[in-house]
């Protein structure tokens, strides 16, 4: 679980929500919270997290990863709409007119349009920075699986390129040796 109070950590870190599709059993309990908090409504159309299943072998919930050079901010045709804020991407209401280009360059398809609202506006998540129960953003506070948390980019990354590591080993361990190649045991 999360361990951090606010949206970046002390050293100024990239936050973002983490999910361990070890532990995600696809329940949506994430979208029905977030719909819950954001929108008064248990719609999860209406959430900012998507719960996603991979390859019929996988769950995984996928929200705004707050990209350090976001594709989404240098499609808006409004340049001032979709700005970053202490590593969190924001949506000016005021200034967003809902052109859509933000939505079709995030490559993690996790920016929507929320035409519903007063004012229209492009709509992603951010990390709850102001409707944090126990420190934690509402998802993963309620996650009955525990395979939600507040994590830096920077552990995100590390955690990646270990699993790689460990994948791809354990892939040249079953491997058959191939023709004139000598493998020496310890």
């Amino acid at each position: 679980m999360a361990t951090e109070n606010s949206s970046s950590s002390s050293s100024g870190e990239r936050m973002l929500i983490s999910c361990d599709p070890d532990k995600c059993d696809g329940c949506s309990i994430c979208e029905l919270v977030c719909s819950h908090v954001k929108e008064g409504t248990f719609i999860p159309t209406l959430s900012r997290i998507r719960t996603v299943r991979l390859h019929h072998v996988a769950n995984i919930a996928i929200a705004c990863r707050h990209c350090e050079d976001p594709s989404c901010v240098k499609a808006c045709t409004k340049s001032e709409a979709l700005k970053i804020e202490n590593h969190i991407l924001v949506c000016d209401r005021e200034k967003c007119n809902l052109c859509g280009w933000c939505v079709d360059a995030c490559p993690f398809g996790t920016i929507f349009l929320d035409s519903r609202a007063e004012k229209l506006c492009a709509v992603m998540c951010d990390l709850c920075i102001h409707d944090r129960i126990d420190g934690e953003p509402p998802c993963v506070k309620y996650c009955p699986k525990e395979a939600l948390s507040l994590e830096s980019a920077k552990s995100m990354a590390q955690k990646a390129k270990g699993n790689i590591v460990y994948t791809r080993l354990s892939e040249l361990e079953t491997e058959t040796p191939r023709k004139g190649v000598i493998i020496v045991e310890k």
